[in-house]
């Protein structure tokens, strides 16, 4: 009965934690960057990474916008990019650069 104490003191501890602690370690912990692109009011449509204010690319079109940002994530290194529609909701999730699943063969 002791050890049960223990360990349900332990598992407390854990739930004790912050919900934005949390968040931040497992954002940080991904090897490939995450990029969304979505709608803005004032230029249309732009691209950010995850968790950041700034604009990091932007284009009247959606389409236009996809074409540069799958360039541009293809060329650092890879990633994964979001794409929104309208309302701000995911319609898509593409990977670039790597490969997302390990698999023997």
């Amino acid at each position: 009965m002791v050890q049960k104490t223990r360990v349900l003191k332990r598992k407390a501890k854990v739930l004790e934690k912050p919900a934005t602690q949390m968040v931040r370690k497992a954002s940080s912990d991904t090897k490939h960057p995450q990029y969304h692109l979505v709608p803005d009011k004032e230029k249309k449509w732009i691209i950010r990474k995850a968790d950041a204010e700034k604009i990091m690319m932007h284009a009247s079109t959606k389409d236009d916008l996809l074409k540069k940002a799958s360039d541009y994530i293809k060329n650092h290194g890879g990633g994964s990019l979001r794409i929104h529609k309208l309302d701000g909701t995911i319609q898509e999730e593409r990977s670039y650069g790597f490969n997302s699943r390990s698999s023997k063969g």
